[in-house]
């Protein structure tokens, strides 16, 4: 399949979102450290901004398309819900004043998420 991104991207004219988002607050995503398992919980402190599955409510999965005749779309969610069904799948997001700050509170949740 032909890339139609790569000469823009190549000659140096890309466009980042971290380019475009000057003053923007940054969310990073806690992820399963495990390929199956159960998720009892997500605890943060009232003070720590952090998405769950809960909070989304009737927010519906991602479904991609991509343009080739063999590709099936699966939907996806969002947020894993009670379970958890591969390395990586996001859990929760957190979201901080600058990178640094997202990424530690990430990895203090990390190491919160019980019961997978």
């Amino acid at each position: 399949m032909p890339r139609y991104e790569d000469p823009v991207l190549l000659r140096g004219r890309g466009r980042y979102t971290a380019d475009l988002a000057k003053g923007a607050r940054i969310l990073r995503f806690l992820r399963s450290p495990v390929a199956r398992g159960r998720i009892l919980a997500v605890n943060a402190p009232p003070e720590v901004p952090i998405i769950t599955a809960a909070l989304l409510g009737d927010v519906k999965p991602i479904c991609p398309h991509l343009d080739r005749p063999d590709y099936v779309p699966v939907a996806q969610p969002i947020l894993a819900h009670e379970r958890v069904t591969y390395v990586g799948e996001p859990i929760a997001a957190v979201i901080g004043d600058t990178a640094a700050e997202a990424e530690d509170l990430a990895v203090i949740r990390r190491a919160q998420v019980l019961g997978i």
